[in-house]
């Protein structure tokens, strides 16, 4: 498997972001292999290139290892990607934070 490191980065709390998003752009992205179904939204940071991904925990009723920042609304910034955001490379980064997770098995 290609590990999607460049740009990049799988967040831990570090302090709650103040982030104005793009109310015009967002990817819905999942992960839907073996029978498991795990979904997430990116959102576009407003007048940048960047991607914060949002996981909604407390939907999948799955405990999370990382001390993340958490938004009411969408759930835990778990990863941000600065730069060009496409549907595979979106689905790829999620896979990695579940096997991060151990929500899915390491390929």
């Amino acid at each position: 498997m290609q590990k999607y490191t460049q740009g990049c980065r799988f967040l831990e709390k570090v302090g709650d972001p103040i982030v104005t998003f793009d109310h015009t752009q967002h990817m819905h992205v999942g992960y839907y292999e073996k029978g498991i179904d795990f979904e997430a939204t990116f959102l576009k940071v407003a007048g940048q290139e960047k991607w914060c991904l949002y996981f909604e925990q407390n939907f999948y009723q799955v405990v999370l290892h990382g001390d993340y920042s958490e938004d009411e609304t969408f759930g835990s910034l778990v990863a941000v990607i600065n730069g060009d955001l496409t549907y595979e490379l979106g689905c790829l980064v999620l896979k990695q934070f579940l096997e991060r997770e151990k929500l899915i098995k390491k390929e």
